[in-house]
């Protein structure tokens, strides 16, 4: 099992941050990885299925974390943001969402990208691509491209083993925004 690559803590820190005074608290689930590079590329039998339930697992283990801190906090706004649920939306139709609807590429990454976000650059443009190279941290990355990738950054869902690209960030970005604005997600829901 992959289970060592999840988090299974307790919500330690939200009752201390609660007792310093914060009142405000946002927590997201970890969105779907059973299809991500480091799944399939990943060498350890049944390790898709694996990730898959051990996400599904610590993903219901905090929504019921939460609700419980929600419950025994009432004067605390407590959100919780179901990544999960988007990214297999983004999945299963990129072009619902202007954020992701240039996606093209799902299944893999390109190396040459890979760090391209952190600023680090890629492959500096040596294949005639546009340089990369000497990119800032926190650049935009949208306009990143490399002729050895085939297509631009924007276009694959996985900047690495492990991370979306921008489009899906800014995805994420804006569903919290609205939820947020909103009152989706405050906890405790109530079952009836």
């Amino acid at each position: 099992m992959l289970s060592w690559a999840l988090s299974t803590h307790r919500l330690t820190h939200q009752p201390q941050l609660h007792a310093a005074g914060a009142r405000n608290f946002l927590l997201l689930n970890y969105p779907s990885m059973e299809a991500s590079p480091f799944a399939r590329l990943s060498r350890i039998p049944n390790s898709l299925f694996d990730l898959g339930a051990d996400i599904v697992h610590h993903n219901a283990r905090l929504a019921f974390m939460a609700h419980r801190f929600a419950l025994s906090h009432p004067s605390a706004n407590v959100f919780l943001f179901d990544q999960h649920a988007l990214s297999l939306a983004v999945r299963r139709n990129p072009k619902a969402f202007p954020e992701t609807a240039m996606l093209e590429r799902f299944e893999g990454f390109c190396y040459l990208y890979a760090d391209a976000e952190e600023g680090k650059g890629g492959s500096g443009g040596q294949s005639g691509g546009q340089s990369i190279q000497g990119q800032r941290a926190g650049e935009a990355t949208r306009d990143v491209f490399d002729a050895l990738c085939g297509v631009g950054l924007e276009k694959f869902l996985w900047r690495d083993e492990r991370h979306m690209t921008e489009g899906w960030q800014r995805l994420v970005a804006r569903k919290i925004t609205e939820v947020l604005d909103n009152g989706e997600a405050r906890l405790p829901l109530e079952f009836w």
